[in-house]
């Protein structure tokens, strides 16, 4: 923090009751004190000021504002004075802010440099970051982003931090999310426990609403004040949940009063309806019934809510029905939609499948500039030329066709384009069919997805149901989602989307890949991202390995440039030329680090030639001098020293590195301490985390309490929590389950899981993180309940 208390993190605290000082972006709907940020906030609802440089989009805005930049607020009742769009819906108080503020409800001041988001902020609220402290009731001091709704005591964190209802103290050093705590909190990782009635001591974030008990975890929960059932094959949040809740994906509803059917994690507080998704929904005060396939995002919502995807439209008082997530502030009418919308001060009806937002077009009235043909979309879309599609799409000097249900952006396309998703592929010279966006500059074969795809240079035929982004493939693709190889030479199959650029091979996934340079095979149920690969690529997780000169073989996505052996892991892993040691308890990716590094966070500082020592993820690159920032850095070629309390991100790192944050800094030559999760590609020195560490092509030990996901690993391994490590030339000691492909040792699980000291039974297809688990744990997707006293029956993430 600053020495006036200013923290240097967006905060997002809603219900804040005090003011609001932060220099990063802050959403903080129902805001009762003052906000001040120079950086783009979204506050509707606002009866405060608003003072902000950055664009803000604030529908229903009752104040003034003050921008300097084009702003889209529907229902303005105030004025506007911005130098950047504002997007503040409802706001009753003034607008000055250097960047665009999302608080919803805000009825004080808002002071901030950058967005925050504190809905209901009762107290005062100082950060350099965004927060989200939702019935914030004290004071609010981090440098970090938070998000502690209701909290009732003190609040000072290094990380964001997310405690509502917290009735203590909260000093941790990573963000949490603790609604209703009672007790004193003190954790160096964020965590999510709304409704906490004992103390809580993590050292990884958790999410536990309604804890009666006390919290001692090493991975994160999120359950706040469950009231009700909770059967969900996904991780859960769902702070003061009264019904009940079947999701097969995370979900986080506060406040949840009725009941909650989702496939995909869900945050909706105050849902006084029923929720039936198949994604993840964050509706704050939901007064109707809410089904979507989607993650929705719709406060004040005063009708009903049937979307397969996340919405967000504040003020709703028509019907809703879209497929992808919308966010029509004040809307009056209905909306019909399969994507998300952004239409301020709508009062006619809206059918769409996307959002759309075309000035000047010609035929129907969208929003694409430049249109000299017809425009049929339900989404936004910015293409000169002929444009018929349901959603947005932005292709600037269209010369074929364009038919596509999802906005699309490729300039100089040469051929059609059916889509019915967005698509963005420049020089497209052969056909395009898709049913997502897809961005593939310089197509030369055709392209059938049903997702958005982003291959340039596209040499190749292109089917993939999934957005695919692979510039320069000179084979074929199909895949079932988003992709993105550019290079590729070989043929690519995946169900999931890829990102290989010149895959010289061939590439089966089912899974996103990004494997830049591929010049073997690629077969992976998951997404990959191995640019230069030269050898085989066989993964059911993305991977990211630049310059991978061997095999690969992973189940899990990894990310190793310049590996020149072999890899194989069940886990991502991002560590380009690691030449020195690496001890973190956290991820870490830094490329070209020449020095040490020592982190209990994750860094990716290219090109460090200095010391780096942070408590949060930095980028800074060409840095010459020193860096001390309590904010994330992103200096490339940094030449001096760094001290942060942020992540820092320094590829090329020459100097030490001291950070209590994860670090991804490829090519490190020093020495890497961290207590959080590190992704080092070769590194050639011992490694020693507490945390899940991805390190390719490991040549010295790997001590981890955490999983790990380090492929062609020539040390040992010692770990209590899943691991994903292919290709272990060492030994592997996990009390978990554990699913590393290419294992030469022993291995006996369905699926990485992480359970340390676990006292029940485990029973689980997919990996899980559960420390202490006391009780029986049935699940068949990852879970993270540390101290959980309970049963666990979860398909897929579960926080009790």
């Amino acid at each position: 923090t600053t020495e006036t208390g200013e923290p240097s993190q967006p905060t997002g605290l809603p219900g804040l009751e005090g003011e609001v000082e932060a220099s990063q972006p802050i959403g903080l709907p129902g805001l009762e004190g003052e906000v001040e940020a120079s950086q783009p906030i979204g506050l509707p609802g606002l009866e405060g000021e608003v003072e902000a440089s950055q664009p803000i989009d604030l529908p229903g805005l009752e104040g003034d504002v003050e921008a300097s930049q084009p702003i889209g607020l529907p229902g303005l009742e105030g004025e506007v004075e911005a130098s950047q769009p504002i997007g503040l819906p409802g706001l009753e108080g003034e607008m000055e802010a250097s960047q665009p503020i999302g608080l919803p409800g805000l009825e004080g001041e808002v002071e901030a440099s950058q967005p925050i988001g504190l809905p209901g902020l009762e107290g005062e609220v100082e950060a350099s970051q965004p927060i989200g402290l939702p019935g914030l009731e004290g004071e609010g001091e981090a440098s970090q982003p938070i998000g502690l709704p209701g909290l009732e005591g003190e609040v000072e964190a290094s990380q964001p931090i997310g405690l509502p209802g917290l009735e203590g103290e909260v000093e941790a050093s990573q963000p949490i999310d603790l609604p209703g705590l009672e007790g004193d909190v003190e954790a160096s990782q964020p965590i999510g426990l709304p409704g906490l009635e004992g103390e809580v001591e993590a050292s990884q974030p958790i999410g536990l609403p309604g804890l009666e008990g006390e919290m001692e975890a090493s991975q994160p929960i999120g359950l706040p004040g469950l009231e009700g059932e909770v059967e969900a094959s996904q991780p859960i949040g769902l702070p003061g949940l009264e019904g009940e809740v079947e999701a097969s994906q995370p979900i986080g509803l506060p406040g949840l009063e009725g009941e909650g059917e989702a496939s995909q994690p869900i945050g909706l507080p105050g849902l006084e309806g029923e929720v039936e998704a198949s994604q993840p929904i964050g509706l704050p005060g939901l007064e109707g019934d809410v089904e979507a396939s989607q993650p929705i995002g719709l406060p004040g919502l005063e009708g009903e809510v049937e979307a397969s995807q996340p919405i967000g439209l504040p003020g709703l008082e028509g019907d809703v029905e879209a497929s992808q997530p919308i966010g029509l502030p004040g809307l009056e009418g209905e909306v019909e939609a399969s994507q998300p919308i952004g239409l301020p001060g709508l009062e006619g009806d809206v059918e769409a499948s996307q959002p759309i937002g075309l000035p000047g077009l010609e035929g129907d009235p969208i929003g694409l500039p430049g249109l000299e043909g017809e425009v049929e979309a339900s989404q936004p879309i910015g293409l000169p030329g002929d444009v018929e599609a349901s959603q947005p799409i932005g292709l600037p000097g269209l010369e074929g066709e364009v038919e596509a249900s999802q906005p699309i952006g490729l300039p100089g396309l040469e051929g059609e384009v059916e889509a019915s998703q967005p698509i963005g592929l420049p020089g497209l010279e052969g056909d395009v069919e898709a049913s997502q966006r897809i961005g593939l500059p310089g197509l030369e074969g055709e392209v059938e997805a049903s997702q958005p795809i982003g291959l340039p240079g596209l040499e190749g035929e292109m089917e993939a149901s999934q957005p695919i982004g692979l510039p320069g493939l000179e084979g074929e693709m199909e895949a079932s989602q988003p992709i993105g190889l550019p290079g590729l030479e070989g043929e690519v199959e995946a169900s999931q989307p890829i990102g290989l650029p010149g895959l010289e091979g061939e590439v089966e996934a089912s899974q996103p890949i990004g494997l830049p340079g591929l010049e073997g095979e690629g077969e992976a149920s998951q997404p990959i991202g191995l640019p230069g690969l030269e050898g085989e690529v066989e993964a059911s997780q993305p991977i990211g390995l630049p310059g991978l000169e061997g095999d690969v073989e992973a189940s899990q996505p990894i990310g190793l440039p310049g590996l020149e052996g072999e890899v194989e892991a069940s886990q991502p892993i991002g560590l380009p030329g690691l030449e020195g040691d690496v001890e973190a308890s956290q991820p870490i990716g830094l490329p070209g680090l020449e020095g040490e590094v020592e982190a209990s966070q994750p860094i990716g500082l290219p090109g460090l030639e200095g010391d780096v020592e942070a408590s949060q993820p930095i980028g800074l690159p060409g840095l010459e001098g020193d860096v001390e920032a309590s904010q994330p850095i992103g200096l490339p070629g940094l030449e001096g020293d760094v001290e942060a309390s942020q992540p820092i991100g320094l590829p090329g790192l020459e100097g030490e590195v001291e950070a209590s944050q994860p670090i991804g800094l490829p090519g490190l030559e020093g020495e890497v301490e961290a207590s959080q999760p590190i992704g080092l590609p070769g590194l050639e020195g011992d490694v020693e985390a507490s945390q899940p560490i991805g390190l390719p092509g490991l040549e010295g030990e790997v001590e981890a309490s955490q999983p790990i996901g380090l492929p062609g690993l020539e040390g040992d391994v010692e770990a209590s929590q899943p691991i994903g490590l292919p290709g272990l030339e060492g030994d592997v000691e996990a009390s978990q389950p554990i699913g590393l492909p290419g294992l030469e040792g022993e291995v006996e699980a369905s699926q990485p899981i992480g359970l340390p000291g676990l006292e029940g039974e485990g029973e689980a297809s997919q990996p899980i993180g559960l420390p202490g688990l006391e009780g029986e744990v049935e699940a068949s997707q990852p879970i993270g309940l540390p101290g959980l006293e309970v049963d666990v029956e979860a398909y897929l993430w579960i926080i009790l």
